[in-house]
């Protein structure tokens, strides 16, 4: 009899589950996770223009957003400028700082791999990240995670 009970509670609440999953009145989430691995600084903008217009797009909706900076997309999440024609004793802000602090505001959680420090030494810059930029050991491994996580994968190249 207990299982008998215990089915049907489970039949009952697989219809309701149902129910209030197709409710038309239910908003989606959505998940998108965005790898960039470009050190061209205008897609770098581009992409965080693009961001920022999507969360405007989808605005009362529920959007998680992340970005893996790789490697050659250092220049993404430094806190601070490369040095080429700066003087060494000086801290030039990056240049994307501002953008992807306000971003951050609104929810976008943003990785760097290890190798993005390590190309930010290699070209002569600190290896400090914009504060709230999270560390993981390996930004590929990062996005698989956040795939198999529900997120959708996006790379913007531009």
């Amino acid at each position: 009899a207990m299982l008998r009970i215990n089915f049907m509670a489970l039949i009952a609440a697989a219809f309701l589950g149902g129910l209030l999953l197709t409710s038309p009145a239910m908003a989606k989430d959505y998940k998108l996770v965005v790898q960039m691995s470009s050190k061209n600084e205008k897609a770098q903008k581009r992409t965080l223009q693009r961001i920022g217009q999507l969360l405007k797009a989808l605005k009362g909706e529920t959007v998680e957003v992340a970005v893996v900076a790789i490697g050659p997309g250092f220049n993404l999440v430094a806190k601070y400028a490369e040095k080429k024609f700066i003087s060494i004793g000086t801290t030039d802000g990056g240049m994307h700082v501002e953008a992807v602090k306000k971003l951050m505001k609104k929810g976008v959680v943003f990785f760097a791999d290890k190798t993005t420090v390590k190309m930010m030494g290699k070209h002569g810059m600190p290896t400090e990240l914009i504060k709230g930029v999270k560390l993981v050991p390996n930004g590929a491994a990062q996005i698989l995670k956040l795939q198999d996580a529900g997120y959708h994968y996006q790379a913007m190249f531009f």
